[in-house]
């Protein structure tokens, strides 16, 4: 398994810990990608879930590489599943 399927695996197991309910997996609209879509009945939440997965912080912290566009991607994204579903 791949370092970027491994940590999208540890990603879901741990939102299921925290009582969300699994909706989808590498979701994508329009070349736009989102990596994990959750959702919450109780409090009428959808989460998108972008996962960054590292062995090191040689190219920095996960979360520096979600930049500006990868973030209107997953907005695009999040945007089409609301659309189709």
């Amino acid at each position: 398994m791949s370092l970027g399927k491994t940590g999208e695996a540890i990603a879901k197991k741990y939102f299921e810990s925290l009582g969300y309910e699994f909706v989808a997996e590498n979701y994508r609209y329009n070349r736009a990608e989102t990596d994990l879509i959750f959702k919450d009945e109780n409090k009428k939440l959808l989460v998108f879930i972008e996962v960054k997965t590292r062995r090191t912080k040689t190219y920095g912290e996960p979360e520096e590489s979600v930049t500006e566009k990868k973030q209107e991607q997953i907005i695009k994204s999040a945007e089409g599943f609301l659309m189709t579903h």
